[in-house]
């Protein structure tokens, strides 16, 4: 099998933590060599002197005992290794159709990866390439927001934002 390859790189701003996600290059036949990647693993590194130590890493099998058949990592969007968790892009498939052709499902996921779960779900993608919208977080932070703003009004004495 060949070595696996950073498709994806997040690299926390401390500077001591880093989210890679691999590829390992196949060849598909009648296209150019090196054109065609699969899903290795998504690796949380983590800096020790000179170089990167591995301390966690999600492969196939792993996350398959949580999604099932057919599940990887295919983007990256943001990590945040002081809660352990990350909000990455999956893709699921599905059985062959009596035409050899299979569905694919993107969905966005808060996933835990010191336990290997789903902490929240985000959304599914309409658009593979785009970032998550999150509008469930976005309506999440208004309605905080105007309850702070109610409080602030009946005098409850929290500051409105």
């Amino acid at each position: 099998m060949p070595e696996p390859n950073a498709h994806e790189t997040i690299e926390a701003p401390d500077g001591e933590n880093r989210l890679v996600l691999l590829y390992v290059s196949m060849d598909v036949p009648g296209w150019p060599p090196d054109s065609a990647a699969d899903f290795h693993s998504l690796r949380w590194e983590v800096k020790s002197s000179s170089d990167w130590q591995t301390k966690i890493e999600l492969g196939y099998p792993e996350l398959e005992r949580v999604l099932g058949d057919q599940a990887l990592v295919s983007r990256l969007h943001s990590f945040d290794p002081d809660l352990g968790r990350a909000i990455v892009q999956f893709r699921t498939t599905g059985p062959k159709d009596s035409f050899a052709g299979e569905w694919c499902l993107y969905t966005w996921r808060d996933w835990d990866l010191l336990n290997n779960r789903e902490h929240r779900f985000i959304e599914i993608s309409d658009d593979i390439f785009a970032h998550p919208q999150d509008a469930f977080a976005a309506k999440c932070e208004a309605d905080a927001k105007a309850h702070h703003k109610r409080i602030a009004e009946q005098g409850g004495g929290a500051k409105a934002e």
